[in-house]
């Protein structure tokens, strides 16, 4: 994912993507913000999509919503939250994210 930030352009490299998902991607998307989001909140703002994907152990196979929060929160994964202000939205399970200076 690349960023330009006026002056210059930065690339989001994520290792270890365990899943993602995007919505409103648009020409010239851009980024608002990135964070990092607990588990708790990542379920409770995701339960329907998550239900969608259960059937395909999508993201990961789990029983329920209390055994899927154990096991992302016992991992070294993160989930990456991405805010867009004009298009992208949506969040990447990885266990890394670097910021790399593109000039």
């Amino acid at each position: 994912m690349v960023i330009d930030t006026g002056d210059d352009y930065k690339k989001l490299d994520f290792k270890d993507v365990m899943a993602s998902r995007f919505g409103y991607i648009l020409p010239g998307n851009a980024i608002y913000d990135l964070s990092v989001i607990d588990v708790e909140t990542f379920i409770n703002l995701n339960e329907d999509v998550l239900l969608q994907g259960k059937g395909d152990d999508w993201p990961i196979y789990y029983k329920s919503f209390d055994e899927l929060k154990h096991k992302l929160e016992m991992s070294d994964y993160k989930i990456y939250n991405v805010d867009g202000s004009y298009g992208i939205s949506g969040w990447i399970i990885a266990k890394e994210m670097k910021v790399i200076d593109m000039k």
